[in-house]
């Protein structure tokens, strides 16, 4: 495990009319303004890291770079009204594998989630992990004497 940047919250990639957009459900290119992208602010390569997940009551980011641990990176959620949570998360490289961590405000339901916005899922069995930054497919070994293989990746969303 790295050392854990704390996230930071005054870095968005969101606009006022974005915002306006995603609550009349009329925003259809929420795959540039929600998920991790992956950017430099102040010297830094990072992420910055909009959901919207229905009914959350917390939202944190878990991945290798801060072994899986729940609770260590929580997004914030915006005061707009909107119900997306965002942060930036410093010193993270492409291809840092993620997650969300989902505390719902139903029923104390946590839940480990994928980014249905990510550029890349891995394929099965490790298909539970995304990648973040876009970029050629990402090669994995094969159970067929181990050559790699180029495999297409896939987009799915999450649910609570």
């Amino acid at each position: 495990m790295r050392d854990v940047s704390p996230v930071r919250h005054d870095v968005s990639r969101l606009t006022d009319h974005d915002v306006f957009l995603f609550k009349q459900g009329n925003h259809f290119d929420l795959p540039d303004k929600l998920g991790s992208h992956p950017m430099t602010v102040d010297g830094s390569p990072a992420s910055i890291s909009p959901s919207g997940p229905p009914n959350a009551a917390a939202v944190s980011v878990i991945g290798d770079h801060n072994g899986w641990e729940p609770g260590l990176q929580p997004l914030a959620v915006r005061q707009d009204g909107s119900g997306i949570f965002e942060g930036f998360l410093p010193n993270l490289e492409k291809g840092t594998r993620y997650k969300y961590h989902i505390a719902s405000s139903v029923a104390d339901y946590r839940v480990d989630k994928g980014d249905p916005y990510a550029f890349y899922w891995e394929t099965s069995p490790q298909y539970r992990l995304h990648r973040l930054g876009p970029g050629p497919c990402l090669e994995r070994r094969g159970l067929d004497g181990g050559e790699a293989r180029q495999k297409r990746l896939f987009r799915a969303g999450f649910h609570l």
